[in-house]
């Protein structure tokens, strides 16, 4: 059985207090963690340190440390969004979406780490969009939602956190729940704010707060980083929350360290590591641009290189998909360099199936029809030159040239069901003419929400369909080359 450390995580973006708590180091950790009682603040939230993965990782990185950071990764990410039971109130938009993947792109694109965005849906939950609370309620509430081989990233109005430390009715920025793990939290109020994703996804790839006393508090002069703090040597002891706010004192804002705080030796000259995306001093906008050093970044190699649950949502160099074929379920198939199709794969049914990488060929026998609701998605890499291209043929015979993102075109509709108003939501990946209408199921055209010329981007429309009996309806996204359909249902 794995052994793990159970360590509380800040309230990101919000006050930060001063109460002094205690907690217990867990012993006789196979050696490796000792017996202490170490006191600190306690901010909102909490997770858990994988101390089993934590030695494989430091293990597989002290044996190929000299090839981790040339070794390329593309990991594939989906995104959740919480609404409330009735579809509404959602946590994010699709813009949100958009701009947090952007985000995490950048934040990691540097040191040969690059993301896919698998698609996003919504989730009808108005207990996990605002009443969820992450230091009583087990993380394995969110098992139903996730999807298998990728990083799950789950966005909800409110992450409740009441403790001690912050009192009742306390909110958390984000959560990863573990360390290292295949999914987080993180609330409407932190979307952009800090790099919330970069941070937290950090978190889930293994990495450890700045401030960390995952064994002990570390030395300013660095002389025992590799077995205190956040266990990472290129990263200055950071006093942030160190023992206790109350050793230092800050500006306004607490952007800049003043204080007195004692290391394990006695010494108080920190350098704190303000700019770094897994501390906290960007708080209040402090600071912006954080970026990783690199010792972490060869610790989330270490991890991505060794972890079973991380490399299952790893892309490979090359893949051939098919002969398949796929009618429910969610599916994502990626590759670093080149995504073939091989013989005949049908994408029909219910099913939502994702295909990225570099280049994605689509070869003769590959069929993909949308009358049952489908939904396929045409990623290219987000750090790869935009080259991807392919053809796709539907139902109908007709066929679409893929050139970029030309499919990625995702129709999401919300409240489904609905009673009097709908919203449609789409990013067009090109600029096009392009008509979005309401049928019933006997093919009748009953409503035209839009027929105009519209520019690439994420556009929205909200419908009045008061006028519409109870029952199943189609709403058709055409724009010039390409068609895609989603089902609604109007209730009383």
């Amino acid at each position: 059985m794995k052994k793990i450390i159970s360590k509380y995580k800040r309230c990101i973006g919000l006050n930060f207090l001063m109460t002094v708590i205690a907690i217990t180091a867990i012993s006789s950790l196979q050696n490796i963690y000792s017996q202490n009682l170490i006191k600190e603040p306690r901010p909102c939230g909490g997770y858990i340190i994988d101390t089993a993965a934590l030695r494989a990782a430091k293990k597989f990185e002290s044996l190929k440390s000299r090839s981790l950071l040339s070794t390329s990764y593309l990991i594939r990410v989906y995104f959740h969004i919480f609404t409330n039971d009735n579809g509404t109130n959602a946590a994010a938009t699709v813009a949100n979406i958009k701009d947090e993947f952007n985000t995490l792109v950048a934040a990691y694109s540097g040191n040969n780490i690059c993301f896919l965005n698998g698609g996003f849906n919504y989730i009808n939950s108005t207990y996990l969009n605002t009443a969820f609370n992450a230091d009583t309620d087990p993380s394995s509430v969110f098992d139903p939602y996730r999807i298998e081989g990728c990083i799950n990233i789950f966005y909800s109005q409110v992450i409740n956190g009441a403790n001690p430390a912050c009192g009742t009715g306390c909110t958390i920025g984000g959560t990863s729940f573990k360390i290292p793990s295949t999914f987080c939290l993180i609330s409407n109020g932190n979307i952009g704010a800090g790099q919330t994703i970069a941070h937290e996804v950090g978190h889930c790839m293994g990495l450890l707060h700045t401030f960390e006393p995952a064994i002990g508090y570390e030395n300013i002069d660095g002389s025992n980083s590799d077995d205190a703090g956040d266990l990472i040597q290129d990263t200055p002891a950071d006093p942030y929350a160190y023992k206790s706010f109350s050793c230092f004192s800050t500006s306004a804002n607490r952007c800049i360290y003043t204080g007195s705080c004692k290391d394990p030796k006695g010494q108080s000259n920190f350098s704190p590591p303000y700019t770094n995306l897994m501390g906290y001093w960007w708080a209040n906008s402090c600071y912006s641009a954080l970026t990783l050093t690199s010792d972490q970044y060869t610790r989330v190699n270490s991890y991505l290189g060794d972890n079973d649950d991380l490399q299952d949502c790893e892309s490979p160099a090359d893949l051939a998909i098919g002969p398949a074929a796929y009618t429910s379920g969610y599916h994502i198939f990626s590759a670093t360099n080149t995504l073939t199709t091989n013989g005949n794969v049908n994408l029909a049914g219910s099913t939502v199936t994702t295909l990225g990488g570099n280049l994605v060929s689509i070869q003769p026998g590959f069929v993909a029809s949308s009358s049952g609701g489908a939904l396929i998605l045409m990623r290219s890499s987000a750090c790869s030159s935009p080259v991807s291209r392919g053809f796709l043929e539907t139902d109908s015979k007709v066929i679409t040239k893929i050139n970029n993102n030309t499919l990625t075109n995702d129709l999401k509709i919300y409240p489904n069901p609905f009673s009097q108003k709908f919203v449609v939501e789409f990013d067009l990946a090109k600029a096009s003419q392009a008509s979005l209408n309401v049928y019933d199921l006997a093919g009748r055209q009953l409503k035209s929400i839009s027929k105009s010329f519209l520019k690439e981007g994420i556009h929205q429309f909200t419908t009045d369909a008061s006028d519409l009996p109870a029952g199943v309806y189609i709403v058709v996204l055409q724009a010039e080359k390409f068609r895609t359909t989603q089902k609604i249902v109007k209730v009383n």
